[in-house]
């Protein structure tokens, strides 16, 4: 059975799981903000309980065949998503090529919102010292809220099948006053 969301690889219940259980998934990115703590607790709890949870929230989400394999490749990245985030994110960027989740399966790029892109982007996702845990540093002090409104725009255009976002520097501005 294949549970499907907003993101471009539909999730699978054994996907799902292991995602609760790590806070972590290739095929759809890392958990950040509240679903942190979640991640952290399920990590103690039997495999056997999360693999139910996942099961039952699999058969919540609607049906897709919707696939985006990958990102698009080759030249041409938008300057600021090199400067930004090709460091790490690229195509051939070494986090990718060592098992970090594509921005083409990434659910929060896939969103039917741009929130959850945008605030990764400004609070980033926080070291865990001693956790095998996803890491991404904040770029609210680095990025205008232009840039950070561009940049979730190529993400999204760049990345995903999905409708085109209107993101407006205000609306960013909104977002990071909420920090």
């Amino acid at each position: 059975m294949q549970a499907a969301s907003k993101a471009g690889q539909p999730w699978t219940e054994d996907a799902l799981a292991d995602y609760l259980r790590t806070g972590f998934s290739a095929g759809h990115g890392a958990a950040a903000g509240p679903m942190t703590a979640v991640t952290e607790e399920l990590a103690s709890v039997p495999q056997a309980d999360v693999h139910a949870m996942a099961v039952y929230v699999a058969s919540l989400m609607p049906k897709s065949a919707a696939f985006v394999a990958s990102a698009p490749g080759g030249g041409g990245l938008d300057p600021l998503f090199a400067g930004a985030c090709g460091g790490c994110h690229a195509a051939d960027a070494p986090m990718t090529r060592n098992g970090a989740p594509s921005l083409a399966l990434s659910t929060a790029v896939n969103a039917p919102t741009p929130q959850n892109v945008i605030q990764i982007m400004l609070n980033g996702i926080p070291w865990r010292e001693g956790k095998p845990a996803p890491y991404m540093p904040a770029f609210a002090a680095a990025l205008t809220d232009a840039q950070v409104a561009d940049l979730a725009t190529y993400l999204r255009k760049t990345y995903s099948d999905q409708t085109a976002w209107t993101i407006a520097p205000a609306d960013v501005a909104k977002m990071r006053e909420a920090l």
